[in-house]
């Protein structure tokens, strides 16, 4: 259930556990959570440990890659993404480049003090969505 090399944020940690959700904890403190969908599909969330403070608020990040690839993401696709932000309440897709991959992030920021409703939900969304992106662009499930 547990694997840790580093402790991570204990709220995260008291949540998972409280919730039942099976988690690691990678090199850097940030929970990996790999999602298990009916069709029997899977995603893999990240919860970030490490906290950012906006207006006052101590925020984190809860995201999921939902594509990933060489050089750069087709235009068609960009716009696509772009496109599917409209209709979020919470978080957006965003491009990161990275060691020569292109990678599209789902990403949400949330309170850092978020509780178990709010968070466990985010943390799910996010997973959906980059699935629901990753078999609509890549018809595959490795990510």
């Amino acid at each position: 259930m547990f694997v840790s090399k580093q402790k991570g944020d204990s709220r995260i940690r008291e949540i998972l556990t409280s919730a039942d959700i099976k988690y690691e904890v990678d090199d850097d403190g940030d929970y990996k959570v790999i999602f298990r969908f009916d069709d029997g599909r899977t995603q893999l969330a990240f919860i970030n440990s490490k906290t950012e403070t906006f207006a006052g608020e101590e925020v984190r990040e809860v995201w999921s890659v939902g594509l990933r690839g060489k050089g750069q993401l087709s235009a068609a696709v960009a716009n696509e993404l772009l496109a599917k932000n409209h209709r979020y309440k919470l978080g957006s897709w965003e491009i990161l480049k990275q060691a020569g991959e292109v990678l599209a992030i789902f990403r949400v920021s949330l309170s850092a003090d978020a509780d178990q409703n709010e968070l466990v939900s985010v943390l799910q969304m996010v997973a959906m969505q980059a699935d629901e992106v990753e078999k609509e662009f890549l018809g595959n499930d490795d990510l």
